[in-house]
């Protein structure tokens, strides 16, 4: 656990925040969810649902655009489709349930680019404007990336509390599917991301820093 936590302050430290910074910049991400200890568990659990929801729109847009890129015409189309699908769900749940598998996809991909051995070349190879887009999702992947690790807890500490009283297991099914998808962001912050950062800076890309007051750039993918 030590080490975790080192870990993701160091891939903190490469975006120029501290680890246990809160985004109040992030709708719906000010400050985690609250603990299960008391109160209304199904609002508690919307809350959540929510703040991960926006959380995954941000850090999975941000691998879309850090591959797009890279990608065709062809590609980016049906990337945008896709996204748009997304945007025209209206249930919390449902929308980040399907966030979460489009982030899985992009995660997928942006992991693989990262192994290139000419990874370098090929960013300093794209034109300003691909470049610039780059470093803003870099930048919005950071502001997802140091919320992901308090709701992780959160939602950890949800699924503890309801140990203790069966009625509320069923309820927490949500949060208990969105756990693991928060980790992965945190251990892609930790890993791919922070390939990309030196990759962006060996590149002279500007990777703006993330502050407690940092909102999300409109990447255009």
């Amino acid at each position: 656990m030590l080490r975790r936590k080192i870990v993701i302050a160091s891939a903190a430290a490469l975006f120029g925040s501290v680890a246990n910074a809160q985004f109040g910049g992030l709708p719906g991400l000010g400050g985690g969810s609250k603990s299960s200890g008391g109160g209304d568990i199904g609002a508690q659990v919307d809350d959540f649902i929510k703040r991960s929801a926006t959380l995954a729109d941000v850090v999975g847009r941000a691998l879309a655009a850090i591959n797009g890129a890279f990608e065709s015409e062809t590609e980016l189309a049906n990337k945008r489709a896709e996204l748009k699908a997304i945007d025209e769900t209206t249930d919390p749940k449902e929308k980040q349930a399907r966030m979460a598998k489009f982030y899985e996809s992009e995660r997928a991909k942006a992991a693989s680019l990262a192994k290139s051995s000419d990874l370098k070349d090929k960013v300093k190879g794209l034109d300003a404007q691909k470049q610039k887009l780059i470093g803003q999702a870099l930048f919005n992947f950071a502001i997802g990336l140091l919320q992901a690790s308090p709701l992780v807890k959160s939602g950890q500490d949800m699924l503890k509390g309801a140990s203790g009283n069966p009625m509320n297991i069923t309820k927490l099914l949500p949060v208990k599917d969105a756990v693991p998808f928060l980790q992965k962001v945190v251990e892609d912050g930790s890993g791919t991301v922070t390939t990309f950062i030196k990759v962006a800076q060996g590149a002279n890309i500007s990777v703006p820093q993330a502050s407690s007051e940092s909102k999300p750039v409109d990447l255009v993918i």
